[in-house]
């Protein structure tokens, strides 16, 4: 009895039972994704507006560029197209140097909007403005060292003037500016400007109201 049971335990799996097992895995991994679409937001904006809203509006993008006979765009102008805030994250990489400390906004500063919609995040941030640190204003108590080290402030929506040790000529509504006084001020000149291609609505997909 032993024996014909060890022996049916080393017994090869037939592929009908492999096919049986693969589909028992599958329909469980899609049980287990809906229900995570379903209850937690963050899976719910990855599928959403993350990876159907982008595939949507890269294609759009796409046929305009080839019925307009239009070059090929780079890395930097889909990501212009696909993450809102981008432009604003290029600026402050354009000028701030690399050994830089940026203070970001708190959330409560935020525009409720999704063209800042995590600006306040200094992870998102980091990972595309690194070697610089970000550090934001919602973690002053949880990461008071790095908070202490800012000595540039990313100021979004006209927060962020009070923290300068310095009256700036000009105050923009966007705009990233050194803590401590420059030599020169080169707030007007070097102002955050939003990419004009941006604002066409051409290049925007239309939103289809119907249900």
């Amino acid at each position: 009895m032993t024996e014909m049971a060890e022996a049916q335990k080393n017994k090869p799996f037939t592929d009908t039972q492999i096919l049986r097992r693969n589909l028992l895995v599958a329909f469980v991994l899609v049980i287990l994704l809906v229900a995570l679409y379903a209850t937690i937001p963050g899976y719910n904006f990855a599928v959403k507006d993350v990876a159907v809203r982008n595939k949507e509006l890269m294609d759009h993008i796409e046929t305009r560029r080839l019925n307009a006979n239009l070059p090929e765009l780079t890395l930097q102008q889909k990501r212009l197209f696909k993450i809102e805030s981008y432009w604003y994250i290029d600026y402050l990489r354009e000028s701030t140097p690399s050994d830089a400390v940026i203070l970001l906004p708190p959330h409560s500063a935020i525009p409720d909007t999704s063209e800042f919609n995590l600006v306040y995040s200094s992870e998102w941030m980091e990972y595309f403005l690194f070697p610089r640190l970000c550090v934001s204003e919602d973690e002053k108590s949880t990461k008071p060292e790095l908070y202490a080290k800012a000595n540039y402030v990313a100021i979004v929506n006209g927060w962020g003037y009070d923290k300068l040790k310095y009256q700036p000529y000009k105050r923009e509504s966007e705009a990233v500016l050194p803590i401590e006084k420059p030599k020169a001020d080169t707030t007007a000149a070097n102002s955050a400007l939003k990419p004009q291609m941006l604002n066409d609505p051409s290049f925007k997909p239309k939103t289809n109201t119907q249900d």
